[in-house]
């Protein structure tokens, strides 16, 4: 994570919400430039004010961590760069009185412009810390997430918190 690439294009693929997608050369190859320091995923941060996309709708154990399919054409991106007010990270079982409530689950808790949320975590770092130890809650407050607004599944877009940048003091 943090590594700067160029990376050849062949043309913007967007496809619906998901209007960042690109079609990537394959031809040609990807060229490390150097890592990004915090001051510049500082100046990343996306300009964001109010929900993360449409609120209101929530999977068991989560908060605000989907949109219904059928509202997905109104919106035009699927990924912002934010520093939530609050961030925790926790892992333990999924719960609930269905197949797989024993799966124990890394999600992130945030407040974000007066709304909570509780998303899956995707960032593969996080997740690897988080399933090496004991079920927990860490507070991770200052880090900045990138959440990302994932295919459909069951007439649902999942939020997800795909990426989580600590500052560097806090690696």
């Amino acid at each position: 994570m943090l590594d700067v690439l160029e990376i050849p294009f062949l043309r913007p693929i967007p496809h619906g919400y998901q209007a960042e997608n690109h079609l990537i050369d394959p031809s040609k190859k990807w060229t490390k430039k150097g890592e990004a320091t915090e001051e510049q995923v500082e100046q990343a941060l996306d300009d964001h004010h109010g929900p993360l996309w449409l609120n209101g709708s929530s999977s068991w154990g989560f908060s605000n961590n989907r949109v219904k399919e059928s509202a997905l054409d109104g919106l035009d991106s699927s990924l912002v760069l934010i520093r939530p007010r609050v961030l925790r990270i926790s892992i333990g079982p999924k719960g609930g009185l269905f197949a797989g409530a024993a799966k124990r689950l890394v999600k992130a808790h945030l407040s974000y412009d007066g709304t909570d949320y509780v998303l899956t975590v995707t960032d593969p770092a996080i997740e690897d810390r988080f399933r090496a130890g004991v079920d927990r809650t860490e507070d991770m407050t200052g880090a900045m997430v990138c959440v990302s607004l994932g295919e459909t599944y069951l007439g649902h877009a999942y939020k997800l918190a795909a990426a989580i940048i600590l500052p560097r003091s806090r690696v």
